[in-house]
């Protein structure tokens, strides 16, 4: 299993130091820690560097690698790491969050036991704090969802842990554009086909820090990466049946493709339908991101 970890100039003690310290503690080593530096020009390279001498990894018992790629948000992030795994499982440990000393153990037991027709594994994330889980979780009587299931059919709420299968990911990659640091993973989890199997122990816990882009805010992350945005609600267009989530979706696409591009597109858009009917909100959402 591989576990990557994206990370922006946060070569510290607090933020990616928390995440070896984690996976220094597991109860299973079987896995490779895979840090993809975003361009950092913070001396993360020689922060991290003490960690990759073959009596650390020794004493660690885990392989560590490290990537270096130019500045380009968390999605390229993902981009990179699925190009680099040698593995059949992979899973994003965030500089944000921590795992619990068993999250190894759990993931490569449950990947492991039962139904093999997943294209991965869902579980609940936990606060970092509090320790409840974040939102409405999973029940204990579900093991199986897709992701627009779990939150477009089921309602389930907050954030998700995911392992996903690199067969099942296959050849997908997020789409780059030029000045933009942001694409919602939701693209991803929407785009590639098939069920994750639910993980029911608690393995992920989850934070939120002051400059993440989860605390900017959607309409600052929308003026930001535009043409991200247009495409992972797009895709969100059509994944989704639910009429409320596809023209909401459709108002984004509208407003974020004015500001990317200075157009709306129907090319690749299969329900314009949705397109037609939301374009005079997607129109005021743009005037407004505009100001």
């Amino acid at each position: 299993m591989t576990v990557f970890t994206p990370t922006y100039n946060r070569g510290d003690d607090q933020h990616l130091g928390k995440c070896y310290r984690d996976l220094c503690a597991q109860t299973c080593k079987e896995f490779i820690w895979l840090i993809v530096d975003d361009g950092s020009d913070d001396h993360t390279d020689e922060y991290v560097k003490p960690w990759m001498t073959e009596a650390s990894m020794e004493k660690n018992g885990f392989l560590i690698q490290y990537l270096y790629k130019e500045n380009g948000g968390t999605h390229t992030g993902y981009n990179a790491a699925f190009d680099a795994c040698g593995t059949e499982l992979i899973c994003c440990l965030e500089t944000d969050d921590g795992f619990e000393p068993t999250a190894v153990e759990h993931i490569l037991s449950c990947a492991k036991g039962g139904d093999q027709s997943s294209i991965g594994l869902i579980s609940n994330a936990y606060d970092m704090d509090t320790r409840q889980v974040i939102g409405k979780g999973l029940p204990r009587n579900c093991r199986q969802t897709s992701y627009t299931d779990c939150y477009y059919k089921y309602g389930f709420t907050g954030d998700k842990f995911f392992v996903y299968k690199m067969s099942a990911i296959g050849t997908f990659r997020f789409p780059e554009y030029a000045g933009e640091k942001l694409c919602a993973t939701s693209a991803m989890l929407m785009l590639v086909p098939g069920k994750y199997k639910v993980m029911h122990e608690a393995v992920y816990r989850k934070t939120y820090l002051a400059d993440g882009y989860t605390r900017q805010g959607r309409m600052k992350n929308y003026r930001c990466s535009p043409n991200g945005f247009a495409y992972a609600h797009l895709v969100r267009m059509h994944a989704v049946e639910r009429a409320d989530v596809v023209l909401k979706s459709a108002a984004v696409y509208v407003a974020c493709s004015l500001l990317g591009t200075g157009k709306v597109s129907f090319k690749g858009v299969r329900k314009k339908w949705a397109v037609a009917i939301a374009l005079p909100v997607g129109v005021g959402m743009y005037l407004s991101m505009k100001r």
